[in-house]
């Protein structure tokens, strides 16, 4: 038995050929057998949903928005760019990513325009939720819409996704 570990982001047929020679007085053989599998990377893949409450926010009142990067691949996504760009409708507040798998994540913020970098490590199926808290303008009358994008890294590619806050 031979084993032995694939390259992580390697695509392509692997195979491997065993040998067997044998020699006696009278003569001698050899034998061969091949065995191959083709290698595919998986790729990532996420979707972003994103809402807030209260539904009907008021004038000057409070509003939190909740994002959650999901991770719908079987790879494992290593390293997140979250951004979420508020309207000038919205002050913000703070934030919040205390999952303990966001340890590494940095918070930034320039004006209207909120960032989380850094690494995460979201296996297949996990999910990692932000939070925004705001407060609406005092005097606005009209739609609000909020969008979040994300580009996310595995070991062997990335994979971006945005989720739409449908508004209020």
């Amino acid at each position: 038995t031979l084993s032995g570990t694939t390259a992580v982001c390697y695509v392509g047929n692997v195979s491997n050929t065993a040998w067997a020679y044998a020699a006696a007085a009278c003569g001698s053989d050899s034998k061969s057998v091949n065995t191959s599998f083709a290698l595919t990377t998986v790729t990532p893949a996420m979707t972003i949903t994103h809402s807030h409450v209260p539904a009907a926010p008021e004038n000057a009142g409070p509003v939190i928005y909740t994002i959650t990067v999901n991770n719908t691949s079987m790879a494992t996504i290593i390293d997140i760019r979250l951004v979420d760009t508020l309207t000038a409708i919205i002050t913000f507040n703070t934030e919040n990513h205390s999952d303990p798998r966001m340890a590494g994540l940095a918070f930034n913020q320039s004006g209207t325009v909120l960032s989380w970098n850094g690494a995460l490590i979201l296996g297949p199926s996990q999910t990692a939720t932000v939070q925004v808290f705001g407060t609406t303008a005092l005097c606005h009358t009209g739609p609000i819409s909020n969008t979040a994008w994300a580009n996310a890294s595995s070991a062997c590619s990335s994979v971006q996704a945005k989720g739409i806050d449908g508004g209020y």
